[in-house]
């Protein structure tokens, strides 16, 4: 929160990617210090959920459209955001590897424990 003050920025969102803890677990405190916040995801494991997105939803925050990907690559809930703002895009994977990027990060085909399968590009998993 201070970082947002010395920025001088307005929290209003979180996107949550997944459940697991080290994407969502800091929801309660975030709640907490700033009641009404949105928090989008699409798995009802998530903390603190209060917008459900859907899968090729799109919605905007800001002046930035988000539409939100089924990505069940890491997770059954898994949802990787794609943003769009102006001619800028940007897409959130959390921990979703696909195998172009997962090749050219760690050199090697064989995915790690708990990040499988690893899917061959992100329009294959968006597809699916």
């Amino acid at each position: 929160m201070h970082i947002l003050q010395h920025l001088g920025a307005k929290l209003t969102s979180v996107l949550c990617t997944h459940h697991h803890w080290d994407h969502a677990g800091g929801n309660v405190e975030l709640i907490a210090k700033k009641p009404g916040l949105a928090v989008f995801g699409a798995d009802a494991r998530i903390p603190e959920i209060n917008y459900v997105v859907k899968d090729k939803e799109e919605f905007k925050i800001g002046n930035v459209t988000i539409q939100a990907l089924w990505t069940h690559c890491h997770t059954k809930g898994s949802i990787s955001y794609y943003a769009k703002d102006g001619a800028e895009r940007a897409v959130f994977t959390g921990d979703t590897l696909f195998l172009s990027m997962y090749l050219y990060i760690f050199r090697t085909s064989s995915p790690q424990p708990g990040h499988a399968p690893v899917k061959e590009s992100a329009q294959v998993a968006c597809v699916e």
